[in-house]
């Protein structure tokens, strides 16, 4: 039998992340890459980010218990979907961001594993696709956080005509 290199990546990188301190919230595994993050300081946010999604958004609230299985908190400066169910959060964006937009990045990078599961790959001209989609529901959400979350949504929204993604 012969193992794919994202099967072997995806096993050894797992076996690396049990090695760092973990704790669940909303059955979600946080793992705390970044050992000098303040962990309870970054628990809390992150128990307030997913308490504002089920209260102002259920149905986005089950789809992230559904695509989620594990959020890891790392010193990195920008925050990523990695299949088959892991958010990679960047600390310098967690430490800077208010709950809503904090929460509008879960659901951001939820709506990239769903495509992903949906057999969707995130490359060539479908990159663009997906990155709409995923600032869509991002800004659906915001949307339903009051006037704040409306200017964050518009800023969102207005940020896809760099095509940001094309850098990555």
């Amino acid at each position: 039998m012969r193992l794919s290199f994202s099967v072997i990546k995806n096993v050894v990188l797992s076996a690396i992340l049990r090695l760092y301190p973990s704790r669940r919230i909303h059955g979600i595994r946080v793992v705390f890459a970044d050992t000098e993050v303040d962990r309870a300081f970054a628990s809390a946010r992150l128990e307030d980010a997913l308490e504002l999604i089920k209260a102002n958004d259920p149905s986005r609230y089950r789809r992230v218990l559904r695509y989620v299985k594990q959020l890891v908190l790392w010193s990195g400066s920008y925050s990523a979907a990695s299949q088959p169910s892991s958010i990679q959060i960047g600390n310098a964006h967690f430490a800077q961001s208010d709950i809503p937009e904090l929460a509008s990045v879960i659901i951001h990078e939820a709506t990239h594993l769903r495509i992903g599961r949906c057999g969707i790959p995130y490359k060539g001209a479908l990159r663009g696709r997906v990155e709409r989609r995923c600032v869509k529901e991002q800004a659906e959400f915001l949307r339903k956080c009051g006037e704040p979350g409306e200017v964050l949504a518009s800023a969102y929204e207005d940020a896809l005509q760099s095509e940001w993604w094309l850098g990555r």
